[in-house]
């Protein structure tokens, strides 16, 4: 079952509206109501302990400005500066702190040049309140008499600011989601709440979510500021000045190296993994270990995370217990296709083509076995982008999915549509999804893929530029669809 905003039981219907959720009979609405609100600490500005940016935060301030005239160089004073800025019609406004700004705009003999000094930052600046705003209802889930809530909150932590030296969190999500559990076995129609019986925290933004029975799956996804680790290899920086490609090479990996067990250390625990990394993919089983991996592509731009929980649990301690998989992707997720023992992950990225020196649009699948704990079942790396969680299909085996792939740059199309059969490997067969066989281009040229639906060992396509093709693909023999 695919969560969703309203849900049904044909008694009752939820629907989530913002930060409240809704309850009524789903038969006669005059009967009356529930009405839960999700909690908000509604922080009075007198009582405001997080500041913006963590506060106390250093702010350039404009002050005086030197004065460059086409003769020569003038003094430069607050006074002459201000006087001068007035006179040539600058803003000598106050900012908010109360100092004065002074801009300088010359005219066109002056070849329109504009100068300003700055002061060095101010450390002690005050700044206003921050006050998060509601939480907001994403999604539903419903079985038998429990009904879940996917919540969002802002994630918003103050960064301690120390001035130059503060270093920020790798793990860079502004959402939190908070998963509720409530008690629909008897549901009030007075204007009050459902029972909450037990709720839980996650790290990471929602991407979707599905339950089988009382099984929830939820997947999320965190994305990872690398920038910071990848800023001083680059070989502009000037400690590579005067070096050939091989003294620069050996420099950087040296760095790199000396970098790499401080920043693992730092991103297992901000993604809070629980020290058991037994559930998440190994980054080296994604790489071919070709040069085309030396081309700028980035598997860490973000870690995709599978949860999963029992929603009929007895919640003794009001939590949540749930086990997690995950793994680290480049790109990011399109949709999610989920069966009652795997569910994938389709994330939408580019890949460098060497022969033709382009980056092309690209899908990179991440499977996971959630007959269990969430564990890493197969990858698979395809051409083009899935149009929606309809475009994936699992069926006997072999995971089919269609995609468009986009080339501007081609005289003859734009677009190229397929449909891709992968054979989802054995417990003897490693990770990798291996394509066992791939359809021409379905549709006219410069169409792309709107609709897709499968029915047993038949995919049904529509594709569209001016009319709408519905094209029906024989998939019985996977080597060769058509």
């Amino acid at each position: 079952d695919e969560a969703d905003i309203v849900k049904s039981n044909g008694k009752w219907v939820f629907a989530g509206y913002g930060d409240v959720l809704f309850a009524w009979n789903a038969t006669d609405g005059t009967n009356g109501i529930s009405i839960t609100k999700m909690p908000y600490n509604d922080t009075s500005e007198e009582n405001c302990t997080s500041p913006y940016y963590g506060g106390p935060f250093p702010e350039p301030i404009a002050v005086a400005v030197e004065e460059t005239t086409a003769g020569g160089n003038a003094d430069a004073t607050d006074s002459a500066t201000s006087s001068s800025s007035q006179g040539n019609g600058a803003s000598g406004k106050k900012n908010r702190h109360g100092v004065k700004r002074h801009l300088n705009y010359r005219g066109r003999n002056n070849n329109n040049r504009q100068t300003m000094s700055i002061m060095p930052p101010c450390f002690d600046c005050p700044m206003p309140c921050y006050k998060p705003p509601k939480p907001r209802i994403l999604s539903l889930l419903l079985e038998g008499d429990r009904l879940v809530a996917i919540v969002s909150e802002e994630n918003y932590q103050p960064i301690p600011f120390d001035g130059p030296k503060s270093v920020p969190p790798i793990v860079s999500n502004w959402q939190k989601l908070v998963v509720r559990v409530y008690d629909i076995s008897d549901v009030p129609s007075d204007g009050s709440p459902l029972t909450l019986l037990a709720e839980k925290s996650i790290k990471g933004e929602f991407n979707d979510a599905r339950s089988f029975d009382e099984t929830g799956i939820l997947v999320t996804t965190s994305y990872l500021d690398t920038w910071q680790f990848a800023t001083g290899l680059y070989r502009y920086n000037k400690e590579y000045c005067g070096l050939n490609a091989t003294e620069y090479s050996k420099k950087a990996s040296e760095l790199a190296q000396n970098m790499t067990d401080e920043f693992a250390t730092r991103l297992f625990e901000e993604l809070e993994l629980d020290d058991d990394c037994s559930n998440i993919f190994q980054i080296s089983a994604m790489q071919s270990g070709s040069d085309e991996d030396s081309t700028d592509g980035n598997l860490l731009s973000n870690f995709v995370q599978i949860s999963r929980f029992d929603m009929a649990a007895d919640y003794s301690n009001q939590d949540i217990p749930m086990k997690r998989g995950g793994a680290f992707a480049p790109g990011y997720i399109r949709s999610i296709y989920s069966s009652q023992n795997s569910t994938f992950t389709f994330n939408s990225g580019y890949s460098y083509n060497p022969e033709l020196g382009q980056w092309e649009s690209s899908t990179f699948i991440l499977g996971f076995d959630i007959s269990g704990d969430p564990s890493p079942l197969a990858i698979a790396e395809i051409p083009g982008e899935p149009i929606n969680q309809y475009a994936a299909d699992l069926f006997d085996g072999h995971l089919r999915v269609a995609t468009t792939k986009w080339h501007w740059w081609n005289d003859v199309s734009t677009t190229t549509n397929r449909i891709f059969v992968l054979k989802v490997p054995d417990e003897t067969e490693g990770s990798k999804m291996n394509v066992a066989g791939f359809t021409k281009h379905l549709g006219k040229i410069n169409e792309s893929i709107f609709a897709v639906r499968y029915i047993g060992d038949k995919g049904y396509v529509v594709t569209f530029e001016q009319k709408d093709p519905f094209l029906v693909v024989d998939l019985s023999n996977y080597t060769d669809p058509h």
